[in-house]
């Protein structure tokens, strides 16, 4: 399927889905109250109160200067404000977890639309700039697409907060686990015995299981739910504006704060140390689910189909609850203490045939300037198949960029590989465990495969 195929195939998505709901927007603008309506919806994003006291019945020309320095180029806030006020002109873009996914789609198919050749990479909260430039681009791409639509500012809306970054997003290949807090407030939807509508992220997959801890009266964990719904992107919404289906397995007799404090795999759990304070939806590390079914009934576990995940008995596997959060607390403080540079989530354009295909590279390290290694993080490898499928990701990445090795590393473990033309060769497998005593080794390794 060529790329142009693709985007047809997106663009008929959006406009399918406009026809099945109406894209949730703020009502009542115009009708005299719009400071106080915005001050509201700015609240459920931000859980604060952000003052609007602007005069805004006003040409965009002449609103935006102002905007700008009363909001420090904040997008988020700006662009909510344009896009309800002026919603044929301007776009808003909540700056969000999804960001990443909607301008790597921008970038996939910038060699077909040569508007969406951006003169950026990335858009942070207060890089207003970039938001203006983004916006101008796809108000002209949508009046292209949709001419004669009289909501063509809708059909770009579903656009890029639905279809086009869905495509970019990433699938874990693992089984993924929750908790979810709740207070004695919305107990209510759960005792219905029916599915629900819950927060949730953009890494919650169909089919995840969310542990629910209701955090008063009780203090306890209560009930066992199963995702039923992919999880849809609200830029209004609250907790980071995903909102996801999740459907009843069962309930449990009550596990108790006190039991999961004192136990020696939960009570070391992130969650539990903060006494769920803040909790929403948050991951759950396989080395903890496995200790949370230890604490339901057997019989209970067979019925539901409740298995525990395969982890290795020693290091560190299993304590990690995704790629990025191993990334964020081994590999990027490793890499700093060899005192290596590196890029994270390097883009990597790989040609087959006449078709680009777009990787992104996990870490590309450098020594000084010069291009050194590359890693590939898994979030575990526990077989011969998961090292396998993993070695030949990284060695795919390191011919492309002609490196002279590659480093596979997971909770597991690290794996150091020469390569020479097409063949790898195994020159380091440090365990998990043992990092902290094979730094030196390891680093003088990578600089001598440098070499």
């Amino acid at each position: 399927m060529n790329k142009l195929t693709l985007l047809d195939m997106l663009i008929g998505d959006a406009q399918e889905m406009a026809e099945k709901k109406v894209f949730r927007g703020l009502s009542g603008i115009g009708d005299g109250e719009d400071n106080r309506i915005f001050e509201d919806a700015l609240y459920e994003l931000f859980r604060k109160k952000v003052t609007v006291t602007l005069d805004l019945d006003r040409d965009a020309a002449d609103l935006i200067p102002e905007l700008r320095v009363a909001y420090k180029d904040d997008v988020t806030i700006i662009s909510m404000i344009l896009g309800n006020m002026f919603p044929d002109q301007f776009i808003f873009f909540r700056t969000s977890s999804y960001t990443s996914e909607i301008l790597a789609g921008i970038e996939f198919f910038s060699d077909v639309i040569p508007l969406f050749q951006l003169s950026f990479s990335s858009i942070g909260k207060r890089h207003f700039g970039r938001y203006l430039e983004l916006n101008e681009r796809l108000q002209t791409f949508a009046g292209h697409v949709w001419p004669e639509a009289d909501d063509g500012h809708k059909l770009l809306n579903h656009f890029v907060c639905e279809s086009l970054p869905r495509l970019f997003l990433e699938k874990s290949n693992y089984n993924r686990y929750w908790i979810g807090a709740v207070t004695e407030k919305n107990m209510g939807d759960l005792k219905s015995g029916e599915a629900v509508e819950w927060s949730g992220n953009k890494e919650v997959q169909e089919g995840d299981v969310i542990f629910v801890y209701s955090a008063s009266p009780v203090s306890a964990l209560t009930h066992i739910y199963e995702v039923t719904g992919e999880p849809i992107f609200d830029p209004y919404g609250a907790w980071g504006g995903f909102w996801m289906l999740i459907s009843p397995i069962c309930s449990i007799p009550q596990i108790p704060f006190r039991e999961l404090k004192a136990h020696p795999v939960i009570g070391e759990w992130g969650t539990v140390k903060k006494q769920f304070t803040g909790t929403v939806t948050e991951p759950i590390p396989h080395r903890a689910y496995n200790a949370l079914l230890e604490l339901i009934p057997s019989d209970l576990r067979e019925a539901h189909d409740l298995h525990p995940e395969q982890i290795e008995t020693k290091g560190v596997s299993g304590n990690y609850h995704s790629e990025e959060h191993f990334e964020d607390e081994v590999i990027t403080p490793l890499l700093q203490r060899l005192a290596f540079t590196f890029r994270r989530q390097q883009t990597c354009k790989v040609q087959v045939g006449r078709q680009t295909h777009v990787g992104r590279i996990d870490y590309l390290v450098y020594d000084q300037s010069k291009s050194l290694t590359l890693f590939e993080n898994k979030f575990r490898i526990v077989s011969e198949k998961d090292l396998v499928e993993s070695v030949n990701q990284a060695q795919s990445y390191a011919l492309f960029l002609g490196l002279p090795s590659f480093v596979v590393a997971a909770p597991e473990g690290i794996w150091v590989y020469s390569l020479q033309r097409t063949e790898e060769r195994l020159e380091m497998h440090v365990e998990g465990d043992e990092l902290g005593s094979k730094e030196d080794e390891l680093r003088s390794k990578l600089l001598s495969l440098g070499q």
